[in-house]
């Protein structure tokens, strides 16, 4: 991919991140277009990195353990939505639209990755008290929650019921692999 075609997908997930239905339109919708989404896997990993790094500072498992059960946990995870999605469209009959909604869906965790970045950093840096860093992290939650549903709605063209819904399983299924990769830790 070229530095032009990452900008210009960036700038499509962000523009989705405002809730603007137009940066669907910035996106390459073709196979290449699908497959050079998944770049955004390499973008990400410098943020995966910093987490694992504050979040295991001291862990009794070896450093090598522990950076090998997080990157298999991160491989997965890129991979298990998108896997679960192809199903699940075809059942709902929008086969046509998986393609365009996983290339949004991808670029659209650089996004995510930079404002659970900068959520991290207010908490380390401790720049707001404890019980409205809680709130922060709420607020977060439920914003890439609505983030997801609305690129489900534009993408897909399903309804908020169903966006909500395949909102719901991404979260849940993000969640259940952290939770198996932190039984091998």
């Amino acid at each position: 991919m070229t530095r032009v075609e990452i900008v210009r997908a960036v700038t499509g997930a962000a523009r989705l991140a405002r809730f603007d239905a137009r940066g669907m339109t910035y996106f390459d919708v073709s196979a290449d277009g699908f497959w050079n989404s998944f770049f955004a896997a390499v973008l990400t990993v410098p943020f995966t990195l910093y987490w694992v790094a504050i979040d295991y500072p001291e862990s009794e498992a070896a450093l090598a353990w522990v950076i090998t059960v997080e990157m298999v946990r991160y491989c997965v995870g890129w991979a298990l939505f998108p896997l679960v999605m192809i199903p699940i469209t075809r059942a709902l009959g929008l086969s046509g639209s998986y393609a365009q909604f996983i290339i949004a869906y991808n670029w659209s965790m650089v996004v995510q990755a930079v404002l659970y970045f900068v959520v991290t950093v207010i908490s380390q840096t401790a720049l707001v008290p404890p019980d409205l860093y809680f709130l922060v992290s709420l607020a977060t939650l439920v914003y890439t929650l609505a983030y997801f549903v609305f690129i489900a709605r534009t993408a897909l063209g399903v309804s908020i019921l169903v966006g909500t819904l395949l909102s719901l399983l991404d979260f849940f299924l993000s969640y259940a692999l952290i939770l198996q990769s932190d039984r091998l830790l």
